[in-house]
């Protein structure tokens, strides 16, 4: 159970630091870098997708967490098989 609790706050708290800096980011350069606006807009350009999207959609959230959750998992796997 602390191993689960363990990588599901690492990986939220490292993927909302890492988007913190990609707002950062994006405020100074007025580019979009904001992950979760970005797959908001990559899941709307996909043809078989019938529901339209915002960029403020909290799917794109979801979806950015659980990259940040996944990528922990393997990096634990890696870490323990080599």
């Amino acid at each position: 159970m602390t191993f689960l609790f363990s990588v599901i706050s690492i990986g939220v708290l490292a993927t909302l630091t890492m988007t913190a800096f990609s707002y950062g980011i994006s405020y100074f350069t007025r580019n979009n870098l904001k992950e979760p606006q970005l797959l908001n807009l990559f899941i709307e350009n996909i043809p078989a997708q019938p529901m339209k999207m915002g960029k403020e959609h909290v799917v794109g959230w979801v979806i950015h967490v659980l990259i940040g959750i996944f990528l922990v998992v393997i990096f634990n796997v890696c870490k323990h098989l080599f």
